[in-house]
């Protein structure tokens, strides 16, 4: 897309623009930019204001670069460079991309969803882009682009040949999911589940449900909510809000013995995807049919397999079939590019490095997550010996002790052969531990203040056969350990060759 001089005036709550000077006349944007460092030439650029940054601070060097009009909040940067470039003056530049981005949006012909919620929405957004692969191009979020900023950039680069747009909308705050919803305006919103993270700004699981529940400020009326059945909070929902089920058309998705299919038989009249016969051996594995329709919405009936280890994907996964589903795919179709699902790095992502198993799955952590990755570690570890490396969930505020006590509560019932655990809640893990073990030895899990002082008993104890796993909020960088571990995983490797030499 191109925006004109003045379908951007359009867009914009300018307060001065000389966008209507007579030498600016037919000019238009091929792009809209905030990095003077990768504008395109002619680009409009927008200058952004940061906790380390002031974008105002690089006009001079946007211009130089070759931008086509500028997009500022100080009115002495606008006078003075309207003498030689376009510009709009603005109170608050952030909306004004925003703006430009919602602009975008409503030039866009193709199907836009938006996936929110606590846990699960990378994951449930890949699945989506891999199930409806095979009905044309899909267009998604990249690597952690879902905050204001990132995903004001992501409709602005929506290309006009994409079928399928599927954006990650996150938060921090109440308000923020609002925000998004109305500038991405989705034709199908998918919410995964209401958990834990980001609690700590939201005092309680009531105000973050509410939070995550704005996503339909800017679902249009008749608009698609497909929504995880299974989540008490989101089931209570649609059963309680008449006006929720009257407004949108809801799909739930969920498993024939669990909450989901209680909605089967009952005046609530909605589409609802079942699964049931789930199978986690080698493979993801289960029988999904459709309970109810409703006019769009293509039944599915049949088995699904996919490669890839662990149940908590089955939920994701049928939120995706859903959004097909809804899109006019048929099974069929939807199965035949389900292979080409990928996780981002360090999300589950399984490393043989001389004769030990690294499950690197620290880009970030939840209670949910880690329950789920404690089960995938012992799934993959079989009869070898496990090795916990955790890290501290943040952003729990007052509920961190209450969380961190049930974390530990989890890794005494998964019984890994060591856990190391390191962060400012670590004793909290510690103290969930021993209350459930029941008089077995202690020695199992250790505590450190970070990752840093964990690192020689970690490698001190990798012996040849162990699987790893790496799992805690970002803010740990857990992957730094994978250089040491590979380190020391080579030099056991060269012991043993020795070894069988010598023999």
């Amino acid at each position: 897309m191109r925006y004109g001089v003045e379908t951007v005036y359009s867009a914009l709550n300018c307060s001065f623009s000389n966008y209507g000077e007579a030498r600016f006349a037919g000019r238009e944007f091929p792009s809209v930019g905030t990095d003077s460092r990768s504008l395109d030439v002619g680009a409009l650029f927008v200058a952004l204001r940061g906790e380390n940054f002031d974008g105002h601070d690089f006009v001079a060097a946007a211009v130089a670069a070759g931008a086509g009009g500028l997009c500022v909040d100080r009115a002495d940067l606008a006078l003075e460079w309207a003498k030689t470039t376009v510009v709009y003056l603005v109170d608050d530049t952030l909306r004004a991309l925003q703006d430009l981005a919602a602009l975008r949006r409503d030039n866009y012909k193709g199907v836009v969803i938006a996936v929110t919620g606590s846990v699960g929405k990378t994951s449930t957004r890949n699945w989506i882009a891999a199930a409806l692969k095979g009905g044309g191009k899909v267009y998604q979020t990249r690597e952690n682009l879902n905050n204001q900023i990132g995903t004001a950039h992501m409709l602005l680069g929506l290309p006009d040949d994409a079928d399928f747009c599927v954006l990650e909308l996150g938060m921090h705050a109440a308000g923020q999911i609002r925000r998004l919803s109305e500038m991405v305006r989705p034709d199908i919103a998918v919410i995964t589940n209401i958990g834990w993270s980001h609690i700590e700004n939201l005092d309680n699981r009531e105000n973050l449900f509410h939070a995550k529940t704005e996503i339909i400020a800017g679902l249009k009326p008749g608009g698609w909510l497909v929504l995880n059945g299974e989540d008490e909070l989101l089931a209570a929902w649609v059963a309680s809000e008449p006006g929720l089920r009257s407004a949108y058309k809801i799909v739930l998705v969920g498993r024939e013995d669990g909450r989901t299919h209680s909605f089967a038989g009952t005046e609530i009249e909605m589409p609802l995807l079942l699964v049931e016969d789930v199978r986690t051996e080698k493979e993801l594995s289960f029988s999904v049919r459709t309970v109810g329709t409703v006019e769009g919405f293509v039944p599915l009936a049949g088995e699904v397999r996919v490669d890839i280890i662990g149940e908590h994907h089955l939920t994701n996964l049928l939120l995706a079939l859903a959004c097909a589903a809804i899109c006019g795919l048929e099974l069929t179709t939807i199965l035949s590019e389900l292979d080409s699902f990928t996780l981002p790095g360090s999300r589950q992502e399984i490393r043989e490095i001389d004769g030990i198993t690294i499950i690197d799955d620290s880009y970030n952590a939840s209670y949910e997550s880690i329950h789920a990755a404690l089960a995938v570690q012992k799934q993959i570890a079989g009869r070898a010996r496990r090795i916990l490396v955790l890290g501290t969930v943040m952003e729990l505020g007052a509920f961190a002790e209450q969380i961190h006590y049930r974390v530990g509560e989890d890794i005494a019932a998964t019984a890994p052969d060591l856990a190391l655990v390191c962060g400012s809640d670590a004793e909290s893990v510690l103290r969930g531990f021993r209350d459930s073990v029941d008089g077995r030895e202690e020695s199992v899990i250790r505590t450190y203040s970070n990752r840093e002082s964990l690192t020689d008993d970690l490698c001190s104890a990798v012996r040849e056969g162990d699987v790893i796993l790496l799992k805690g909020s970002n803010f740990h960088k857990l992957w730094l350990l994978i250089e040491p571990l590979s380190a020391r995983a080579a030099t056991l490797r060269a012991q043993r060759e020795d070894s069988d030499v010598d023999l």
